[in-house]
């Protein structure tokens, strides 16, 4: 009898072992890799996270967007492997990275649009560069002043310093001028879209590919825009980023730290940035 019981218990044994390698240890068993950063780089990134959890199924990747300076500030806290930005690294981050032992090695992985998006009811079909700055900055207060309706202005941006998207625009379109202080200043970029699609007398901007994917994408209108009225316009598209024939043109970065020899980290950046040379 003895010999029975024990015969049962390692049988036991057995099939407890068999259930437990299905697929929540299977995912346990995975290289997690935590992408931070500008939350208006994610949209791409969590695009390219998925080709590329495709093409590696030992990998599972995490993407979550903040603030522009959040990617630097993750890697140097330990609290992600590889960092997104719409900008490069700036000399005082590069100096907090070395100061906590980090050496940040930056790869260019696509461009991006920065398209300005009013409601399609606005019968205004184009501006310059110039005319951009001086609605979204307040030196405009109607639309009369774009040969548009005798309507006020309303200005829906998102908060600067959480942007590295929205320091170039201001840096591009508004010459660093402040945005007008009756502005809607909104934290995420899709709801910049949402919120000009219900407002007939707004204007604002958002990634042309945040403006794809936005709720509320078929009702905002994307503007041409021209250097000068001598000059063609040319509306955000991802054949005129592609081109380079638009305006308002930003590259997106990864980086990690080369110091941490996180394993993937490097691959998965260097998978980003071939994507992107391959136009996929």
């Amino acid at each position: 009898m003895k010999g029975i019981a024990v015969t049962v218990a390692l049988a036991c044994t057995l099939v407890v072992l068999t259930v437990g390698i299905g697929p929540e240890a299977e995912a346990q068993q995975k290289q997690v890799l935590v992408v931070k950063g500008d939350a208006s780089v994610a949209p791409l990134i969590d695009d390219l996270a998925n080709s590329f959890m495709r093409d590696h199924p030992d990998f599972s990747i995490v993407v979550s967007g903040g603030e522009a300076a959040s990617g630097v500030e993750a890697l140097v806290a330990k609290e992600g492997q590889v960092g997104m930005s719409a900008r490069q690294i700036s000399p005082d981050e590069e100096n907090l990275a070395a100061a906590k032992g980090a050496k940040l090695v930056a790869r260019l992985v696509d461009w991006e649009g920065v398209a300005v998006i009013c409601h399609p009811s606005n019968p205004v079909e184009k501006l310059t560069l110039n005319e951009v700055g001086n609605l979204l900055s307040g030196k405009y207060t109607s639309w009369s002043q774009v040969k548009g309706p005798n309507e006020t202005v309303d200005v829906v941006v998102v908060e600067t310093p959480r942007s590295g998207i929205g320091s170039f625009f201001n840096e591009k379109a508004l010459g660093d001028r402040p945005v007008v202080s009756s502005a809607r200043v909104l934290r995420y970029f899709k709801n910049v879209v949402g919120e000009v699609a219900k407002k007939p007398n707004a204007i604002g901007y958002a990634p042309i590919r945040v403006v794809e994917k936005a709720k509320g994408k078929e009702d905002v209108k994307v503007l041409p825009i021209a250097r000068s009225k001598d000059h063609p316009y040319y509306a955000a598209s991802r054949e005129t980023v592609k081109n380079r024939h638009y305006l308002l043109i930003t590259p997106l970065f990864l980086f990690y730290d080369d110091n941490a020899n996180t394993k993937g980290a490097q691959t998965f950046t260097d998978y980003c940035a071939q994507k992107r040379l391959l136009g996929e």
